[in-house]
This record gives structure tokens, C-alpha cells and sequence, in this order.
């Protein structure tokens, strides 16, 4: 039975062409040879030419019909042959053994191909007139050619040997057209830069030059010869020696090539290929950096890298597991809009060892929260415990303080307090915009209100200062007839309502006072003083992260791409920090045990342990010595002093025999009449030229603050000899204590009269005018006559009377405030402080020495919370985020309700109905939120929930939720990629970042 099916007609074969070609007897006898026929006779690959349609056109029916092709065959054994073949090269204008095109060149190679080995290898390369070249078939906008385009049909193409540069043919179309041949240069041809210039270049760029170095480099050895094969006369040469601005981006990718990292390729894929383990360009090393990677496959989603070494992991475990870590994130490091997060570590001498590095294109709690269960899960366990720290401290950021109590509920947060200073700060200045002397003394009288806040232990105190200070600005309104100092007050008042409102909840409160440093110190089972204060250990790593790691690899001070930051944390930036840390542990072994064989040699280890903020393994308590006075010229204190005088705040002078020192009483130049308690500070200057103050001033720092000059001025003796410089005064009582120890410090035993301080010798040599005899007798002279014309004026604190506000003198003489630390104005130029960021932070660093001190134990053997607490914990961030809203609310609630009102008799037009959707959809999510909380604060089954409940989904970003309840052990990579890279996956890059610099913060939260 016959197939019925229809059969399939095959394509019939093309046509083969038929090629003759001539073997010579060698190769008949299969002997092998350097040029076979079958590549004598192969066709040019004219398709690598950059032509136009109609010179393509041109050259295929030249090679088709084989006019003008011209071929010319040369015996790489025969001279004269190469003689005959050098001088056909050397006539068509061909350079073939030139290392570089020299400058009158017109041929360009577009195409090679080596074949063989050895002896054999030979070298097929094909030429181009640059005149026919265009620059549209190569899709480039710009010509660059130094010849103009005329639409030459000339190419070659030589074979050669590459080991002896034997030419063994020489073909091609070898006519120029007339235009070709009467062209100009219309552009300076391109030089090449000498390969020696690179080399030593890149050397420099692997040892951390920067270009300027690389650029100095370049020149000093240009100018002394000293580069390979650079000739001594230049005229000769057909390279540049000297770099150019151009050359750097060719350096750049040479070393970026070098490193492993294809510039070429988009950012986002190589750090895909590099996780890939099925890609050729996997880098293991790099994998196993990264404990999660999430890539960008759609708009909606983030590209996340999460980076943990070896030695960052085991540095976690060594010094944040049940201790403290700081959490704070950073931006402006590469070319797209990512933000690196960075959880650090302090070690035993406050230093930063530990740090690890999240990287994530915009972020919300849910993110935070994802990346820190990954970095927990990451790091496995120990002795069947998870990683867990028991403090923490942040900025105000609402997002990284809730994400830490998600990942880590029984955690303890703090509020770094020159965050918190700076937010104060900023609602202060702007709402006090004034520059009166009113202004002036509200801003002071706030800012010392805040460092009074930052040190309480106890809420119903810091409530009551609140409430005091309300009241002394109430009476000081009410007496005012003065519009712009009603003004001024009603600034201060809402800043004291900002500060009740938003930041005096109880459990916010713990967070920033003293009370939840003290928590902490007990959680951490060390002193107060050990608490880390502020994120000022991640915030400086940020610096130095910025100016130096990264900056010396960047190109003109040009951000990085992704890849190639990421390539450099892992491989430059990190090793270098743990490495630099490594050899200076081992240094400071060697040099302590050589201080050790030394006499004092364990003391001086125990004074740079103690002051370094490590534990002493000594009993013996560390006494600090007292600050010496010494008068140095500093007209913004001349100035102040002088304004204490006037405004009569300095009490007359009392001698005390005892102790040979004149006592005064100096109430604060902030001190008003609506004061009940205003602060007075204790002053004694004695006989022997010494002085002292109780004001922090003086104590912190010595020297002679407003108080002390004050009071000098207001003896009316014989000048006392006071002490001109430090230097002096340390010589002056450094075998005895000077007389004012005691009277203000109460470091000495009380004496009774006719005692005399421990030290003081009565018959020792003294002018007449410094002896005691004398002196006593101007003093009982000058207390009368003090008494005598002081009459009531000044009334000590105890009997109740106060004040007057303090008056200012135009312009110039600001009185400064009786804060921690002195303002600007006032500084101490040997201190260093001459902002007033600097004041700001410089009060919450010296604020924390008058925290109490609780008993020192071993690491790891801190306080544990109650259960009961442990929920408790969650308040602050969950108050901070209700504090934050009601004060936004209260200032732009009644902006929303003005333009509901606006849009009573309105209608919308087509084109505003999205716009109006999209507005009612952020209105609503508020609304419901807010429905929800009021609803819950009715209900008393509801009333005491203390989780939070979670914010409705954004639209463009999906929620993640990720459990932490049970820990395994670091996962594999194939967990850690969200998705392989695939041809099927199109991966997104990360948004550009525009230009930017970083600008100070003006925010209030």
C-alpha cells in the first residue's frame, strides 16, 4: 500500500562556489608551511570595514570581477624579497612593524587574526584608508578622524610572521581617489600615551595614589627621563609621555580591569554575575561577603546587598553580642540613590571595630527590619544562644528604632544626644528668630533648661522644670508691655510645649535622660560613663569612610558605581581597617609590655586603661587634680565679667581668716526676678593668687572664667598675683594645694580658726606687700568698705530675694549663659571650641561625667529586665511616632481644614480627577489610622496592647515579614539570592542619584 501522505520538499542546497588553486611542491608533498594556497587564495573580510552602502557596493564587484585587486607574494626565506615587500609597505604608506600609527599614517587597522604556533604563527591583518572611513557605519555622532571622509575604496590586508615580522602577502585595492590624495588634516591626529607612563601609573593606583600624586609622579619623571624606552630626544618619538586629563579614563578602566571589576558592563550585572555561581564571572570570595542580596527585576522592587566579612562576624560576636551597637545609615557614596546602613561595635577602648554594611535603594521599617533578622540569621549562634544585643543607640529615626525592636524586642534603645540636642536646637531657632537681648537670654536660659533635662533621673522631675520654667515665662509675659518681647516669649513658651509635647513621654523620656543611660550601664553590668553616648564612633567611620577609603579610588573626585564600591568594601576597604586594627593590638602589647619592665611603668598602663574608659583591675580610687586659675587674655569673658559688675549679680567679697581667701556668691547671668531657685555659683580668690569657681566653666576647663574675673575686679587691694599661665600656676602649687581648694571644692578638711591650710608656711620669705599681716589688714578694710557701699543692694539666695533681669549694653556685650560650656563667644580658644555645633555637642559629651556611677562587673554579666519590662520596651519608638504625628498635625491641621473649606462650592475637572484620588488615598490612610487609635483608646480591652499595629501597605512597595523567632544556622547562597541571574530576568539598575551635597539639618524630629 502506497504512502498517500504528502511529503515535505526539502530546500534544495545553495551552490557551492568552485575554487582552483595552485599548490606549489612542498605543499603537495604535505610539507608545512608558513602560507598554505588555501589562505592565499581566502576571500578579505571586507564586512569589517566601515563603509557606506555605496562603498560596500563598490568593493564587492572590485572583488567579484578581481580588477584592480592587486596580490604580491614574499618568501620569508629570501632577502630580497622582504627587501621588495619593506619597500611596497613603505610605498603604500602601510606601517606593519610600528608599534604606534605615527602621525602622517592614513591606514588603520579594522580587523586581525593570528593562526599557529611557534615559528609558524603567522598574523592576518586587515587595513583601511582613513579617508573611507565613516563614521556613521561605526554609529558614532562625532568624526574624530584627522582626515576628512571621501569616500576611498583603498584597504590591503598582509599576512605576516609574528616572531621575525616576515611579510608573506601583500593584496588589497591599493587606488586612492583624488579627494583622498588631496585631503588635509582637519584635526590634530591622536598620540598615543607610552605604555610605561600606564604601568607605573597603575602601580600608584594600586597602592592608593591619588591622581594628583599619580600627576606629580608623571611629571618628575618625564623631566629626569626616567620612563622605559623614553628617548632622550623627543622629536623622534610617536608617543606622549606626559598624562592628560583624557588619559584618565583609560587608566581608570585598566585598573578596574585589573581588579577584576568590567566597567563595561552595567553595575547591577556584575554584582549578579558575581553571586552567580553558573556564571563565569563568579567571585566566591565575594559571595561569601554577602549574606543577602535582593535584585531590582521590577520598578516596584529595591536592589539590597548586605555585606558581613569573616572578620566583621566574628567582631559582631565579640563585641555587641549582650553588649551595645550604634545603627545609623548614610548616603552620597556611589552614583545611584542608595543609602548604606552600617551596624558598628565598640570594643574596650570605645573604639569601632565591628561593622556591618547594608546597602538598599530607599527603605521603611519593613526593610530595616528584613535586612536585621538577615544579618541575624547570618551570624548563627553561639553556645545555642542567638546573637542578641541589649542596647542600642540611634538618631531620631523612627524607622531604625522600630525595625531594632522587631528583630530584637527585649533590646534597650537610646536617643543619641547630639541628635537630639540638634533637633531641639533647630525647633529653638525657629521659633525664636530674634536677635534682641531678650532673644539672646531665652535662647541661653532654653538651652541651659535642656541640659538640665538631659541629666534627670526621675520623669517627675524633669516634668517639674517644664512646668517652673512655664511659669517663670508666664510672669515674665504678663509684665512685658513690649510687642516684640511678647513675641519673644511666646517663641519660648512654644518651645517648651514642643518639648512636653513630643519628647517629655515617659517612656521617650527614658531613652534620651539619664535614667536610661543609668538602665543601660545596669543592662550592660558596667559604669555610666561606659554607655556609648552618641553615634558619634559611626558617624566619624562615616567620614573617614568617605574622605579617605573611597575618595582616593574615585576618579576626580567622581562618585563610584555600585559594583565598584561593593568591590572595594570587600576587598580594600574592610581587610585594611580589621588588618590596621590587628597590627596596632599587637603594637600596643609590645609597647605595654616594654612600659611594664619599667618603674610606674603598670600605673601609667592603668591611668591609659582608665581614661581610655576600660576597666581597672586596681582598687585604689583615681583622684582628679584640681583645675588651676590663671588670668589669660579673653575679652568675650572682660566683656561678661564686666556685665556681672554692672547688673550688680556678684555679691560683696567675705574673708574667710581660716583660709585666707575672699569668698563670693555670683548668681547665674541668666537669673531673673521670676525665678524661684535661680542658680548661684560659688567664687574664692585667695591670698597666694590662686582662685576658684563652682561653675562647670572652671571646672572642666581651669583658667579664669567670668566669674573669677568678676570677682578679682570687684577687690579693691593691692593686685594679687595671679598666675598669667597654666604653666605657671602648676609650678606655683605643685608642692602645696592652693587656698581655695577647700573653700570651693570641699576637697579638704574643715579648719577651725587660727589653722592654717596643709602646705602654707607663714615664715616663708614674702614681699611686704604679699604678707599675711598686711594683706589681712587690707582685707578687713576692704570688706568694710564694700559693706559700706553695697548697703542692701545684694541679698544672698537664702533670705529670698533675686535679681533684676539682666540689662545689655548695645550690640557687643552679650553676657555668656552659664551653660556646661560656654557658647562661642565665650569659648576658651585652647579648647578648640569655636562653633556652635561644637558647643552643642561638646554640652552633651561633658553632661555625661555628673551622671552617678554605678559598680563595675564583668562584661556579660549585666542586668536582666523583668518579663514585665520587656514589652515596655516597644513604647518609645511607638510614642515617638505618636508625638511626631499630633505636632505635624497640630500645624498643618488646620491648613487641611482651611482647604476642605476652599473646596465647598468646587468641581473637578476631568484631567484633576487622578490627582484628586491619589490625595484622598493618603488623606484616607491618615484618617483610618487615626479612627483606629482613638477607637482603641475607648476600649479598655484594647487600651492596653502594646504592639503596634502595622501601617497599611505602600502600593508600590510589597510588605516583608520575616520571622525571627527561631535562628539556624548562616544560610546557604542559594537562600541568601532572591533570583539567579537568567535570560529571562531582566535586572533593573538602582535609580540615578542626582547631585547633591550634604547640608545641615533643620529637621525638628
Amino acid at each position: 500500500m502506497s504512502n498517500c501522505l504528502p511529503q515535505k520538499l526539502s530546500k534544495p542546497p545553495a551552490p557551492q562556489r568552485l575554487q582552483f588553486r595552485v599548490l606549489n611542491a612542498s605543499e603537495a608533498a604535505r610539507e608545512k608551511g608558513a602560507l598554505t594556497s588555501r589562505r592565499k587564495f581566502s576571500e578579505m573580510y571586507i564586512k569589517h570595514l566601515f563603509l557606506t552602502e555605496d562603498q560596500r557596493q563598490s568593493i564587492e564587484e572590485l572583488h567579484r570581477s578581481h580588477t584592480d585587486i592587486k596580490s604580491f607574494e614574499y618568501s620569508a626565506e629570501n632577502d630580497e624579497d622582504q627587501v621588495a615587500a619593506a619597500a611596497r609597505l613603505a610605498g603604500e604608506g602601510l606601517e606593519l612593524s610600528s608599534k604606534v600609527k605615527s602621525l602622517g599614517n592614513r591606514w588603520s587597522i579594522r580587523w586581525s587574526r593570528s593562526s599557529g604556533r611557534g615559528s609558524q604563527e603567522t598574523c592576518r591583518q586587515l587595513y583601511q584608508c582613513d579617508c573611507g572611513y565613516h563614521e556613521k557605519a561605526r554609529e558614532t555622532a562625532v568624526r574624530k578622524n584627522p582626515v576628512p571622509f571621501t569616500g576611498c575604496l583603498a584597504h590591503a590586508e598582509v599576512f605576516f610572521q609574528v616572531k621575525t615580522g616576515q611579510v608573506l602577502l601583500l593584496r588589497g585595492y591599493f587606488e586612492h581617489n583624488p579627494g583622498c590624495k588631496e585631503a588635509f588634516l582637519l584635526r590634530i591626529p591622536p598620540m598615543p600615551l607610552h605604555p610605561a607612563v600606564f604601568t607605573v601609573a597603575l602601580k600608584q593606583l594600586q597602592s592608593g595614589a591619588q591622581l594628583a600624586a599619580i600627576q606629580e609622579t608623571n611629571r618628575t619623571m618625564f623631566r629626569s627621563r626616567s620612563y622605559l624606552e623614553q628617548p632622550q630626544d623627543l622629536r623622534t618619538s610617536q608617543y606622549r609621555w606626559l598624562l592628560q586629563k583624557s588619559d584618565t579614563r583609560s587608566l581608570y578602566r585598566q585598573f578596574n580591569r585589573l581588579r577584576g571589576v568590567n566597567i563595561t558592563v552595567e553595575p547591577h550585572i556584575n554584582v549578579d554575575e558575581w553571586l552567580n555561581p553558573s556564571s563565569p564571572a563568579y567571585k566566591k570570595a565575594f559571595a561569601d561577603s554577602v549574606f543577602h542580596y535582593s535584585a531590582r527585576a521590577a520598578k516596584d522592587e529595591r536592589f539590597e546587598v548586605c555585606v558581613a566579612t569573616k572578620e566583621m562576624r566574628e567582631a559582631a560576636w565579640r563585641y555587641s553580642h549582650g553588649s551595645q551597637l550604634i545603627l545609623d545609615g548614610t548616603f552620597g557614596l556611589c552614583d545611584r540613590k542608595l543609602l548604606l546602613f552600617i551596624i558598628m561595635g565598640v570594643d574596650e577602648r570605645k573604639r569601632a571595630p565591628s561593622g556591618n554594611q547594608q546597602t538598599a535603594s530607599g527603605y521603611d521599617t519593613n526593610i530595616l527590619e528584613k535586612l536585621l533578622s538577615r544579618w541575624r540569621a547570618s551570624l548563627g549562634t553561639c553556645n545555642d544562644q542567638a546573637f542578641t544585643p541589649r542596647v542600642a543607640i540611634t538618631d531620631t529615626d523612627l524607622k531604625e528604632r522600630g525595625a531594632l525592636l522587631r528583630v530584637f524586642p527585649a533590646i534597650w534603645l537610646l536617643i543619641c544626644k547630639f541628635h537630639l540636642r540638634q533637633a531641639w536646637r533647630n525647633h529653638r531657632t525657629r521659633v525664636l528668630k530674634g536677635t534682641t537681648a531678650l532673644h539672646t537670654d531665652l535662647r541661653a536660659r532654653l538651652q541651659q533648661l535642656e541640659l538640665t533635662l538631659l541629666k534627670t533621673t526621675d520623669h517627675a522631675e524633669a516634668t517639674q522644670l517644664i512646668i517652673n520654667e512655664q511659669q517663670v515665662l508666664s510672669k515674665a509675659q504678663c509684665d512685658t508691655p513690649i510687642a516684640d518681647d511678647v513675641a519673644a516669649i511666646s517663641g519660648a513658651r512654644a518651645h517648651l510645649e514642643y518639648l512636653v509635647g513630643y519628647w517629655l513621654s515617659d517612656s521617650l523620656w527614658k531613652s534620651w535622660s539619664e535614667y536610661g543611660r543609668q538602665t543601660a550601664a545596669k543592662l550592660l553590668g558596667c559604669e555610666v560613663d561606659g554607655v556609648i553616648p552618641t553615634t558619634n564612633h559611626l558617624e566619624s567611620f562615616n567620614g573617614v569612610l568617605k574622605n579617605k577609603h573611597v575618595r582616593r579610588w574615585q576618579r576626580g573626585g567622581r562618585r563610584l558605581r555600585v559594583d565598584v564600591l561593593l568591590h572595594l568594601f570587600v576587598f580594600s576597604v574592610l581587610p585594611s581597617v580589621f588588618e590596621g586594627r590587628a597590627l596596632e593590638e599587637k603594637e600596643d602589647q609590645r609597647i605595654e609590655a616594654q612600659l611594664r619592665s619599667l618603674p610606674g611603668g603598670d600605673n601609667l598602663i592603668r591611668q591609659m586603661r582608665t581614661r581610655h574608659g576600660e576597666p581597672s583591675t586596681s582598687s585604689a580610687p583615681s583622684l582628679r587634680p584640681s583645675p588651676h586659675a590663671y588670668l589669660t587674655p579673653d575679652a568675650a569673658r572682660d566683656a561678661s565679667a564686666t556685665l556681672l559688675l554692672e547688673n550688680n549679680q556678684i555679691s560683696v567679697p567675705t574673708f574667710h581668716e581660716h583660709t585666707l581667701t575672699f569668698g563670693f556668691d555670683c548668681f547665674s547671668s541668666l537669673a531673673t526676678t521670676f525665678d524661684v531657685l535661680p542658680t548661684c555659683y560659688n567664687i574664692a580668690v585667695g591670698l597666694d593668687g590662686s582662685a576658684a569657681c563652682s561653675c562647670l566653666d572652671f571646672r572642666e576647663r581651669g583658667g579664669a572664667c567670668k566669674h573669677v574675673r568678676a570677682a578679682i575686679r570687684r577687690l579693691k587691694i593691692p593686685p594679687i598675683d595671679i598666675p598669667q599661665t597654666h604653666e605657671d600656676a602648676s609650678t606655683r602649687f605643685k608642692t602645696r594645694s592652693p587656698y581655695t581648694d577647700g573653700h570651693v571644692f570641699n576637697q579638704l578638711p574643715d579648719l577651725r580658726a587660727g589653722e592654717v591650710l596643709p602646705g602654707y608656711d607663714p615664715t616663708e620669705a614674702q614681699p611686704d606687700a604679699q604678707r599675711p599681716e598686711y594683706l589681712l589688714h587690707q582685707a578687713a578694710q576692704l570688706v568694710e568698705d564694700s559693706l559700706r557701699e553695697a548697703g542692701d543692694v545684694f541679698l544672698s539666695a537664702k533670705e529670698g530675694q533675686f535679681l533684676e533681669t539682666s540689662t545689655h549694653s548695645g550690640g557687643g556685650g552679650t553676657s555668656s549663659e552659664d551653660l556646661d560650656i560656654p557658647d562661642a563667644a565665650t569659648g576658651d580658644t585652647d579648647t578648640g571650641i569655636s562653633s556652635g555645633a561644637d558647643v552643642e555637642m561638646s554640652d552633651a559629651v561633658l553632661s555625661e561625667r555628673e551622671g552617678s556611677e554605678l559598680l563595675a562587673h564583668e562584661r556579660g554579666a549585666g542586668m536582666e529586665l523583668p518579663p514585665e519590662h520587656i514589652n515596655a520596651l516597644r513604647k518609645p519608638p511607638v510614642q515617638q511616632i505618636v508625638a511626631r504625628v499630633l505636632h505635624e498635625l497640630d500645624v498643618e491641621g488646620p491648613k487641611m481644614r482651611q482647604l476642605g473649606e476652599f473646596l465647598v462650592d468646587a468641581h473637578l475637572e476631568p484631567h484633576d480627577v487622578e490627582r484628586a484620588r491619589i490625595a484622598k488615598a493618603h488623606i484616607d490612610v491618615l484618617t483610618a489610622q487615626l479612627s483606629r487609635l482613638l477607637h482603641e483608646a475607648e476600649t479598655p480591652e484594647r487600651r492596653d496592647s502594646t504592639l503596634p499595629a502595622q501601617v497599611p501597605p505602600k502600593t508600590t512597595v510589597p510588605d516583608v515579614f520575616v520571622s525571627v523567632a527561631t535562628l539556624s544556622p548562616p544560610p546557604s547562597l542559594s537562600s541568601r539570592r532572591k533570583r539567579k541571574a537568567s535570560p529571562s530576568v531582566s535586572l533593573l539598575p538602582p535609580s540615578p542619584e542626582k547631585s547633591q551635597k550634604r547640608q545641615d539639618s533643620h529637621s525638628i524630629h
